[in-house]
């Protein structure tokens, strides 16, 4: 007798939905935790163009595509949507074709002269070249360069900044405080009803209707039964056990405030992996950041909490405080990975999966309210780095000199001296008196500006050949000697070269005669008074300013 039953044929996967002729795309993101629907039919524009515009979305929110995020794929919907609704007004599209230089142009034009005017501009760009059906000369039109410009974003003040750390510690130490004191309260009264001794390690479930078995777990092992919550009378006593928004977003500003993190690194940190040992725990937390290609887009930061002032004692409270949260999420199926998690304004019910929230917060307007301001993540970023010495905190070197230091107005002030410094370093070889300055006339083979002790062993010849340099380079020379018989003639030299800097174009002097000048200029000031300096102009003769003509004139050159 056969035994067992004939093999079912296997499910059919299910196909994402493209109906009406292709103009629905569904975008799953990278991670499969969201997705959104595009409706291509929505479009102001014809029937050929919205099939083309979806054939291109597909492409690129697909597996292979460059848009791995709902929030690329968003933004990229209201960039052409945008665009969409521009042409209905001016010159509406039905298909490919119609889409020519001259309109293309006529968009730009109109698009602000802001980071949404940019982004338009490139986004749309982005799309239409991937369009199967446009000219050549619109797919020209469309191959342009975007300038990044810098960010007019500056940091918050170390004074600000502190006090925007100081408003998030008293949120999120009220919030533990009510959270430890409710559980506290709960245990107690679990204790009282069943009449057990306390005992702090062992675990139980908060059940108001019902009896269910005492589950461990840590942080004694909190486990809510959502169902009996939603049908007590104390259910507002059970939300203390978990953030609100405006808690979610004061730790945000904290962990942004205390390491300098992107939002959307912070937004996506999930639960670090843990080492702990005699008291001390390493955790390694998982940084993202989305714009960077596959290869590049993770880092790692080390935080070790060993007392109540190291750096990753933050991390400890963290996740003591939404602990509870991650109950919830696990009785209900969902995912308790994500680190900082808060309860919606939703009511609580079993069946309610949207109780829990990660990721955005949206309550910045609680903050405000609560404290009179915005905290703008890019500027408390900025500070860190900047300002508080952070670096080149998930940036490369030349990104955080560029964006960063580059425009912020105290680190200028900073860098002046140090700027100046280098750059008189720089000129120094240039403009050192390297001949010898004698205090009486002697002897000698003379040159136009010097006498020359050694013709054959010149700095600016080739060995063993005779000396072949300009003649103002011998107050460089260690084999010249200016003599007081020299001075008048230099004198009238730099009053020359300071009339030609009046004459000549600015980068002509500084290429032909600034050195010259600047060496002269070292030669007065290091050698001589402004009484003995206008002495010697007095003594200055026809010859000497022949001779000085003959130089500036390249006449005397060897």
């Amino acid at each position: 007798m056969p035994r067992g039953r004939p093999a079912s044929e296997p499910a059919r996967r299910r196909k994402r939905p493209n109906g009406n002729g292709g103009k629905i795309v569904l975008h799953m993101s990278e991670t499969g935790e969201e997705q959104r629907v595009f409706d291509f039919q929505l479009l102001p524009v014809g029937d050929e163009m919205q099939a083309a515009l979806a054939d291109v979305w597909r492409r690129l929110t697909g597996l292979t595509g460059p848009w791995r995020s709902i929030a690329s794929s968003k933004q990229g919907w209201q960039a052409l949507q945008r665009f969409a609704n521009w042409t209905e007004r001016d010159a509406p599209i039905r298909r490919q074709s119609d889409i020519t230089p001259a309109l293309l142009a006529k968009w730009t034009l109109t698009r602000p002269r802001n980071s949404t005017g940019r982004r338009d501009k490139m986004i749309v760009a982005r799309i239409l070249r991937e369009c199967d059906g446009l000219s050549a000369e619109a797919l020209q039109s469309l191959c342009f360069r975007s300038t990044r410009e810098k960010t007019q974003t500056r940091a918050y003040s170390v004074d600000q900044a502190r006090q925007i750390g100081a408003d998030a510690r008293r949120v999120f130490a009220q919030a533990e405080r009510r959270i430890r004191m409710t559980l506290s309260k709960l245990d107690a009264e679990w204790l009282s009803d069943s009449g057990a001794e306390a005992d702090p390690t062992e675990g139980r479930t908060l059940d108001s209707s019902e009896h269910s078995a005492q589950l461990p777990g840590s942080l004694r092992g909190i486990r809510i039964r959502m169902r009996s919550i939603a049908e007590s009378t104390r259910a507002e006593e059970w939300k203390s056990l978990f953030l609100t928004g405006l808690e979610a977003r004061s730790i945000q500003v904290l962990l942004c405030d205390e390491f300098g993190w992107n939002l959307s690194s912070i937004q996506r940190l999930g639960i670090p992996e843990t080492t702990a040992d005699e008291g001390v725990s390493l955790y390694h937390l998982r940084l993202e950041k989305r714009r960077r290609k596959s290869g590049r887009r993770f880092d790692t930061a080390s935080l070790i909490d060993d007392g109540p002032q190291s750096r990753g004692r933050i991390i400890t409270r963290i996740l003591e405080a939404t602990e509870p949260a991650r109950e919830v999420l696990e009785l209900q199926g969902g995912s308790r990975n994500d680190l900082v998690i808060w309860r919606s304004r939703k009511a609580i019910a079993s069946d309610d999966e949207g109780v829990m929230r990660s990721g955005m917060v949206t309550d910045g307007g609680t903050w405000n309210r609560a404290f009179g301001y915005w905290v703008n993540f890019k500027r408390l970023r900025r500070t860190f780095n900047v300002l508080r010495g952070g670096g080149p905190n998930q940036n490369t070197a030349r990104t955080h000199h560029e964006q960063y230091q580059s425009i912020e107005p105290v680190f200028q002030r900073e860098m002046a001296p140090v700027i100046a410094a280098g750059a008189n370093a720089a000129l120094l070889p240039a403009t050192l008196i390297r001949a010898r300055v004698a205090e009486e006339d002697a002897p000698g083979d003379e040159t136009a500006t010097a006498t020359c002790l050694d013709f054959e062993h010149s700095p600016f010849s080739e060995p063993e050949l005779a000396c072949r340099a300009t003649f103002l380079l011998c107050f460089a020379c260690p084999n010249a000697v200016i003599m007081p018989r020299h001075v008048p003639r230099a004198t009238f030299l730099l009053d020359s070269l300071t009339a030609l800097r009046t004459a000549l174009p600015p980068m002509i002097w500084r290429r032909d005669w600034e050195n010259h000048w600047a060496r002269l200029t070292s030669l007065k000031d290091q050698f001589f008074s402004g009484d003995s300096w206008e002495a010697y102009r007095s003594l200055v003769t026809n010859r000497d300013r022949s001779i000085v003509e003959k130089l500036l004139q390249g006449r005397l050159a060897a």
